[in-house]
């Protein structure tokens, strides 16, 4: 089903990349985000409690993508983005987590008469978790399945250039063993994001 979900929309933007009337564009977006980092595990002769860390940080993303105008009301964004969330520490342990997502998004677009346009998107793809006990120190590094869901209104300042507000929800859930501990990894992203765009 995952694989099924992200092949269908690279196969979405492939599609509309072949159409003339597309539009490519690219985006940057800053955000605040809520995140809360679910750490669970095992060994043979040890079971360690949950450690939760609920933490406020920040994320950068960047994003490519094409767009394609359905009708007079409606148009629709696919696009891939990397995602990058800093590190948190989970309150109870010290471990510091750093998440770089690598998404494939589907948008659609509300056309309205005015210069705002509200949109709401989904989106699929790969996670790449770095724990460890400090910045620099070695540790574990789940690859994970991420999805994402969220909408926001973007501005039009030109006919090229546009900034937006949004929320989304990301989120990943992964089993993974190091050194013979037997982990599970949930990671749960609430974030609120700023962004531009520009249509070339």
């Amino acid at each position: 089903m995952k694989k099924i979900l992200l092949t269908s929309l690279i196969a979405t933007m492939a599609t509309f990349a072949s159409n003339a009337a597309v539009s490519p564009y690219v985006s940057a977006h800053l955000g605040y985000t809520h995140a809360t980092i679910e750490l669970s595990g095992e060994a043979s002769d040890y079971t360690m409690g949950e450690w939760v860390g609920d933490k406020f940080a920040f994320d950068v993303s960047g994003a490519f993508g094409v767009k394609y105008d359905l009708s007079p009301d409606f148009a629709l964004r696919g696009e891939l983005e990397y995602d990058y969330v800093e590190g948190f520490v989970l309150s109870t342990s010290g471990i510091w987590n750093r998440s770089h997502t690598l998404l494939a998004n589907a948008y659609l677009d509300f056309k309205t008469m005015s210069a705002f346009t509200p949109y709401f998107g989904i989106g699929a793809g790969y996670q790449f978790n770095h724990l460890s006990k400090d910045w620099f120190g070695a540790g574990a590094t789940p690859h994970v399945f991420a999805w994402q869901i969220g909408g926001g209104v973007a501005y039009n300042i030109t006919n090229a250039l546009s900034v937006d507000l949004g929320y989304r929800y990301l989120t990943s859930a992964k089993k993974f063993e190091d050194s013979g501990y037997k982990y599970k990894l949930v990671t749960d992203y609430h974030q609120f994001r700023l962004g531009a765009n520009y249509a070339f």
